[in-house]
């Protein structure tokens, strides 16, 4: 039985283990919000669109130019919000919001949505 070689993580401050010779996770995904947090943040917004599942129809540039006209700046107490929520992540359908307005508009409405397609209940 071969056992896969398991190494720290390169970065001289960090315990992680990675399984690969390189870095952790947690520090890839820092080094990666470090180099380009426009483009760090659009991925969220991506892996966020298909964990949902919503349509996600934003290229790079184009959030890059929203972004730019918004005066949004990832990780400043702005978040992106989708102004109407049935809908997927298009530039058209997307706000800048404070991040508290974004959380509480989550917990009042979108939360507690009911289910609506009642054919698919195993009941």
């Amino acid at each position: 039985m071969i056992k896969d070689k398991v190494n720290n993580c390169k970065t001289k401050t960090c315990k992680n283990r990675t399984s690969n010779k390189g870095y952790c996770s947690t520090c890839r995904s820092r080094k990666c919000r470090e180099k380009d947090l426009i483009k760090y943040a659009w991925l969220n917004l991506k892996n966020r669109a298909k964990q949902r599942p919503k349509e996600f129809t934003i290229t790079l540039e184009e959030f890059r130019e929203w972004c730019k006209d918004n005066d949004f700046i990832p990780g400043r107490g702005d978040s992106v919000d989708r102004i109407k929520n049935h809908l997927g992540y298009h530039i058209w359908n997307i706000q800048k919001i404070p991040l508290i307005e974004n959380i509480r508009k989550y917990y009042d409405h979108d939360r507690w949505q009911p289910i609506t397609q009642t054919e698919d209940l195993p009941f």
